[in-house]
């Protein structure tokens, strides 16, 4: 659902984002401790109609663990913001998201 004007009062909906960019990821080694973060565009789908493009990012923080020779699982944490115009609207949409990530690489 969607808040509306931030009256209390939600809209029941499904909105989406998709976003391109570019980032960076630093991996402090031999740990498996990493931090990753990138920067682009972004866009929402709310039923049938589509957002201006605006800017999304998205930070986060990791930990990986060999269970392997070449097998690594991990567990992270992210964090993403975006801020993204609405045709026909004064306001932008702004949102923020938390996310649990698990992850297993081949290295």
């Amino acid at each position: 659902s969607v808040d509306y004007g931030g009256l209390g009062t939600t809209i029941p909906t499904e909105v989406n984002m998709t976003a391109i960019g570019g980032g960076l990821t630093w991996y402090v080694l031999p740990s498996g401790l990493y931090l990753s973060a990138s920067l682009g565009l972004g866009e929402l789908g709310i039923e049938n109609t589509r957002s201006d493009r605006g800017v999304a990012m998205d930070m986060t923080l990791g930990q990986e663990w060999w269970v392997g020779r070449q097998w690594s699982l991990g567990l992270a944490g992210g964090l993403g913001l975006h801020e993204i115009a609405e045709p026909g609207l004064d306001d932008n949409w702004r949102g923020v998201s938390i996310g649990l990530r698990f992850s297993a690489s081949l290295r």
